[in-house]
Parts: structure tokens; C-alpha cells; sequence
């Protein structure tokens, strides 16, 4: 069986056409420089590069560690506040929690408390970041308190 560069060279002078190649020679969990990229500049986890190469967590875990691309300290943030999203790994503001924040903010100046605010977040049905849980005033609290802290 013919190899793909003898294909090529046979089409290409048969035809008269060039092709080009689409078959990746390396699996992407071996590319370091897509790794370092993917987990330092990108930000994203060891889950989320598996899902974009196909492989097990496993093997993109073990991968980085023969890289070294691990062993360099990454910034974690935990849960990012709300108004605010990951893009690359840097925080961005989240246009449409920014607007929520603006209103929960101008409803606390106008003498709402946390716990009204949260119960008419509640009711307008507007989304919380993990979406699990409703607002509560504890939230509605945090989330003032970071905004003027910023």
C-alpha cells in the first residue's frame, strides 16, 4: 500500500493537482507547544484540553508532566465573580451580568434590601452564575461589596 506522500506525488503528476495534507503525524496530547498554550495561555483545564484532543484526562495529565508544562504555577481563581468571565484565560466582563450588577446595584441605592433584591431576581427569573441555586441575599450582598471594592 501506497504511503500519503507517494499518493501525492503520484496524483500531483497524474492530474496535475497538488494536495495537501490533512492527516496529523503527531496526536495533539504529544504537541508541548499546543499544551503550554492550551494550559498557560489559555487557562483551560486538564478536562477541557482532553475534550479538544480527544483523549482520556489521564493521558493530557501525564503528558504535561513529561512537557513541564505543569510544573509552572497557574493563577487560580475558583469561581469567577459575577459580572466577570474567562476569555484566555483573563478576566473579561460579562456584558450581560454587568448589566444585572448595575441594576442590583442602582435597586440597593434606591433603600432595596439585599433580601428584596434577590427575591425580585428570583422572580424576573434572572440567572445566577452556577444557575443551580436562586439569589439570596448573601449573594446580593458579595456582589456589592466587590463592585465598590473595584
Amino acid at each position: 500500500m501506497a504511503h500519503a506522500s507517494e499518493l501525492n506525488t503520484i496524483l500531483s503528476s497524474a492530474l496535475n493537482i497538488s494536495m495537501i495534507s490533512t492527516i496529523q503525524s503527531t496526536p495533539l496530547y504529544q504537541n508541548e507547544e499546543f499544551l503550554r498554550q492550551a494550559y498557560h495561555e489559555k487557562g483551560l483545564s486538564i478536562r477541557q484540553i482532553a475534550a479538544e484532543c480527544g483523549s482520556a484526562r489521564e493521558t493530557i495529565k501525564q503528558a504535561l508532566k513529561r512537557s513541564g508544562a505543569n510544573q509552572t504555577p497557574r493563577l487560580n481563581l475558583g469561581q469567577v465573580g459575577y459580572g466577570y468571565k474567562l476569555k484566555n484565560g483573563r478576566l473579561v466582563p460579562n456584558a450581560s451580568e454587568t448589566k444585572i450588577t448595575r441594576k442590583i446595584i442602582g435597586m440597593r441605592t434606591a433603600g432595596s434590601s439585599y433580601g428584596a433584591i434577590a427575591d425580585w431576581l428570583n422572580s424576573e427569573g434572572f440567572p445566577t452564575k452556577n444557575r443551580a441555586r436562586g439569589w439570596s441575599a448573601a449573594t446580593i450582598y458579595k456582589i456589592i461589596k466587590l463592585s465598590s471594592s473595584r
